[in-house]
This record gives structure tokens, sequence and C-alpha cells, in this order.
């Protein structure tokens, strides 16, 4: 979700994208030992999803971590607007 950077929420809405993300990848990471314990026939393609999906909810992590990074970075110059945001 992009929001201009000098909105005063842009940290806030930043911060809550990593939170999903970070919430959602344990919630995949615990399906992923329930798959492991349960039947091991299944086991292949389920694990498959369930890690691809860890990796996607990783993936949207490091966006909204290098976001608030610019955001707060370009704060503490003065910046209004830091690039990229």
């Amino acid at each position: 979700m992009d929001v201009p950077a000098d909105h005063p929420t842009a940290e806030a809405l930043q911060l809550h994208e990593l939170a999903e993300a970070h919430i959602a990848l344990g919630f995949y990471l615990s399906a992923v030992k329930l798959i492991v314990e349960g039947d091991p026939g299944l086991a292949d393609t389920r694990l498959r999803e369930a890690i691809e999906a860890c990796i996607g909810q990783s993936e949207r992590a490091d966006v909204a971590l290098r976001r608030l990074r610019r955001l707060l970075t370009g704060r503490r110059r003065g910046d209004p607007n830091p690039e990229g945001c």
C-alpha cells in the first residue's frame, strides 16, 4: 500500500504490512510443522505450497522493512518525501 511519505501514518502503514507478513509467516511455518508430523504421503505437495507461501510472506516483509527504513532515514535527514516511498 503506497502512501505519500509525508503522510503522518506512512510509518504505521508499513509497520502494519510488516506485522501482517510476520504473523502470516508464523502461521505458514506452523502449518509446515503439522504437515511434517502428519501424513507423509501428502507432505511433498503440501510442504512445497507452504514453503512457497513462507517465501512470499518473507518477501512482503522485506519490502515493508525497506520502505519503512527509507521513510525513517528520510525523515531524520529532513526529507519530507524520501525517494521510492
